[in-house]
């Protein structure tokens, strides 16, 4: 004999709502096996619980309920297959953005920590000077010349950033810019500067692309504003005895692109040099 249970021991047996059950019906995704015409009370079967059971399964793999009630009539299980490799590619996807995401942040925060070492005088900068070797560097780059105020920079990393998402690129690091006309006769209103941001990609022949050598630099990381800490590092770099090799560099750990207080800038100037 047929077993009939009420809509509110469906929803024990089940553990799912009545409002879902309701919700469901009215989608017609599961139907109660008889309404009573008077009471209009919803009963369900030994089969309706099966399926519900099907359904609550299917919903574990995120499907949303359109595919679980295209996926729940279909008996070719290659239908199936197709709409579930379908749904995995897309939580892949998800799951690239997050990790993207979380890189970031990660990023971001390990950069904070910086706040501790960066020079807040002069001073305190000399002595955080340090020689070290810095790999190659694969950027997407801008080189014209245009005055270096803040303003214009913030204009051309945007136009970077967005090169970048037309491309499908992703930046890997901090925003560079390199000055190529700092020790001859350097004028900040019009002056030859480089806007750089580091990327992964294999592909090095684009006129927007290209590879900043690896070498030997003098370094040293400031907190705040410019107070001419690269010409401390140039008079620092001749002391010791050694010859400037190409253009000046500056890492903008923090800056105004992503504080508003110019006391939270963090920013790592770097040369390349040889012994003379």
């Amino acid at each position: 004999m047929q077993q009939y249970y009420s809509i509110g021991q469906i929803a024990s047996i089940c553990s799912i709502s009545i409002q879902t059950l309701r919700y469901y019906d009215k989608i017609n995704l599961i139907k109660p096996s008889y309404v009573d015409r008077l009471s209009n009370y919803r009963y369900y079967t030994d089969a309706d619980i099966k399926n519900l059971r099907i359904i609550i399964d299917m919903k574990d793999t995120g499907l949303s309920l359109e595919e679980i009630k295209d996926c729940l009539y279909k008996e070719n299980y290659t239908d199936i297959t197709y709409i579930l490799e379908k749904k995995r590619e897309e939580y892949l996807d998800k799951l690239k953005a997050t990790n993207t995401i979380l890189s970031r942040i990660n990023y971001r925060l390990e950069n904070l920590k910086l706040q501790d070492r960066a020079a807040d005088t002069i001073s305190d900068f000399i002595n955080s000077i340090e020689i070290k070797e810095i790999p190659k560097r694969t950027v997407a780059y801008t080189r014209y010349m245009s005055s270096c105020s803040h303003d214009q920079i913030v204009k051309r990393y945007f136009d970077l950033d967005n090169l970048l998402k037309r491309e499908g690129l992703e930046a890997t690091g901090s925003r560079i810019a390199i000055y190529h006309d700092f020790l001859n006769n350097f004028n900040p209103l019009n002056c030859d500067f480089e806007t750089c941001i580091p990327i992964k990609t294999d592909i090095v022949h684009k006129d927007f692309i290209r590879v900043i050598k690896e070498g030997l630099y003098a370094t040293g990381i400031f907190k705040g504003t410019y107070e001419g800490q690269c010409s401390v590092l140039v008079e620092w770099i001749k002391e010791k005895g050694f010859q400037i090799t190409g253009p000046g560099v500056e890492v903008y750990i923090n800056s105004f692109m992503n504080t508003k207080f110019p006391k939270n800038y963090i920013t790592e100037v770097q040369f390349p040099i040889k012994r003379c």
